[in-house]
């Protein structure tokens, strides 16, 4: 797993679930499935937010796991900023 800051923008790479994760609003859950060359999509624009209810267990663990550490940084760049 890898933490990626194109534009400011804060990306988690899951190889777990074969996506990358960002937030918006520092709160909500955003996904785009990894390129079949293995690239990540870094425009915000592109990504669908997170649908909990539909995931199974094991990616549900994955993505919040991903989502733990998105929030974690964003309230890190929050105290920073204050």
């Amino acid at each position: 797993m890898v933490l990626y800051f194109p534009d400011m923008m804060k990306i988690i790479h899951s190889t777990i679930n074969g996506c990358s994760y960002t937030l918006w609003k520092g709160c909500v859950l955003f996904y785009h499935p990894q390129y079949a060359d293995g690239t990540l999509e870094t425009k915000f624009y592109k990504y669908a937010e997170v649908e909990w209810d539909l995931l199974d267990d094991d990616t549900l663990a994955e993505a919040d796991r991903c989502y733990d550490i998105l929030r974690l940084q964003a309230k890190a760049q929050q105290a920073q900023a204050a």
